[in-house]
């Protein structure tokens, strides 16, 4: 791997790695300062890309006259982000509608 990216290698490496290779009678092995020795970063691998969220689908728009359908539908009391609620359900404004 480090001769693929052309990183350098400490001597204890570099000794080990003539151990095994010597025993390769063939194979020539370089000798000590025969390559320029270039240090170089390992590349960084691309992060990979987030999957997209699906946006939700869009809430059913909910619609109450008055407190007597809100308790007809079960729905009561009704806060605030809940479908239905509105400001005009909610008389004393404390975020909680047909209480």
């Amino acid at each position: 791997m480090k001769g693929k990216y052309a990183l350098w290698v400490t001597a204890a490496e570099r000794d080990a790695m003539t151990r095994v290779l010597s025993a390769c009678p063939s194979m020539t092995l370089p000798g000590p300062g025969s390559a320029p020795v270039v240090a170089m970063p390992p590349r960084t691998r691309r992060q990979p890309v987030p999957a997209r969220v699906q946006p939700a689908p869009p809430a059913v728009s909910v619609y109450y006259d008055n407190c007597t359908a809100v308790r007809a539908a079960g729905a009561d009391p009704i806060s605030t982000g809940d479908p239905g609620y509105s400001r005009k359900l909610d008389r004393d404004g404390d975020g909680v509608a047909c209480e």
